[in-house]
């Protein structure tokens, strides 16, 4: 797969479902919105929210449906969008998106 047109620009939406996981560089302390607390095995969200991943597991299974919404921006959440997020302490806030192509397991 080429990402060369990412590169071009980066606001081009990336299909989530190529995204693995999410590596966050930040200088702030991330807080779980659920309990206030720092991320416990940190997950995120398709709409960029980061939670623990046992405090949004109790939240998804709090309904009959699917998928919730974002208890923050009210997007929907759905358990298969949910992803591995790696946290590092940064001088920028930037979002740098692991994309893993099949063609890639297919040489090994």
């Amino acid at each position: 797969m080429d990402y060369s047109v990412h590169f071009a620009d980066p606001d081009l939406a990336i299909d989530w479902s190529r995204v693995e996981q999410v590596r966050l560089h930040s200088m702030q302390t991330l807080k779980c919105p659920i309990c206030l607390s720092e991320p416990q095995a940190g997950k995120i969200t398709r709409c960029g929210h980061v939670y623990c991943w046992s405090c949004l597991l109790h939240y998804l299974a709090l309904s009959d449906k699917p998928w919730r919404k974002c208890p923050v921006c009210s997007e929907s959440i759905y358990k298969q969008d949910i992803r591995r997020l790696e946290e590092t302490n940064f001088l920028s806030k930037t979002l740098m998106i692991i994309l893993v192509s099949k063609e890639l397991f297919l040489d090994l």
